[in-house]
């Protein structure tokens, strides 16, 4: 972008802050709140964030948009559908709400009304109707020319299986600790700022899992560097959700 002398903003919401302030530094807008646990607490300070957003789209007049996660798409759906019309690109993370037909009609149609939608697994395509604007981008293909691409079947001990993001899902990982709680050979890695109910830490202590290693948030930076220690990707989702991508 700077290459090509290409002007731009990033703006975004800080989840984890235990500020309440707007920042910007050089080309990047952060959005502070202080973090809360409550879902209900979260409705007013997202609300706030998007109208905060939408008043910098009218008042910048960006001619394209690059939009992050379902949530603030659906949200800016008037002014996606309306004057950046073919002008975004979205980028489709993980399912919220697509198990309710009204909710999944509004992802289709910010899809279908997008230049181009990203997303990181076929399996998406089980849950969302299928359109010529969907990209197949595997989240970790930005950082693959970085890794080191050892042998997949070389034995290598200990095995880890690492995860790397906001560390949620307790149901499914508490029993993925469970099943490989001190067997020799394996570790269990996560890496990442975890949700207020998904304390891995503590359910591992408590059933003295020694093979469990909890680290908190990263930079992005350093994310090729982490996946090289990982054998194993951790990609799970919750089976009683109907986020899990198939």
């Amino acid at each position: 972008m700077k290459e090509k002398n290409i002007k731009y903003d990033i703006e975004f919401f800080d989840r984890d802050s235990t500020r309440k302030e707007i920042t910007q530094n050089g080309n990047e807008i952060t959005y502070y709140h202080t973090t809360t646990t409550s879902r209900i607490r979260k409705i007013l300070p997202v609300f706030r964030y998007i109208n905060f957003v939408k008043k910098l789209i009218r008042k910048n007049k960006y001619d394209k948009l690059i939009v992050m996660t379902t949530m603030p798409a659906v949200l800016l759906k008037s002014l996606l559908l309306g004057k950046y019309q073919g002008k975004y690109i979205y980028d489709y993370r993980d399912t919220t709400y697509e198990h309710f037909s009204f909710f999944k009609k509004m992802v289709d149609k910010i899809i279908a009304h997008s230049y181009f939608t990203a997303m990181s697994s076929r399996g998406y395509l089980n849950i969302l109707s299928n359109s010529r604007k969907i990209v197949i981008n595997h989240n970790i293909s930005n950082a693959a020319d970085a890794i080191c691409h050892a042998d997949p079947l070389k034995e290598v001990h200990p095995i880890t299986i690492g995860f790397l993001g906001y560390v949620r899902y307790f149901d499914v990982n508490s029993l993925l600790i469970k099943q490989f709680s001190n067997i020799p050979g394996y570790n269990l890695l996560y890496i990442g700022t975890p949700f207020s109910d998904c304390d891995l830490g503590k359910y591992a202590e408590s059933i003295n899992a020694k093979n469990v290693e909890i680290l908190g948030r990263y930079d992005n930076n350093d994310k090729a560097k982490l996946y090289q220690c990982i054998k194993i990707i951790n990609s799970m989702y919750n089976l009683n959700s109907s986020e899990a991508p198939g």
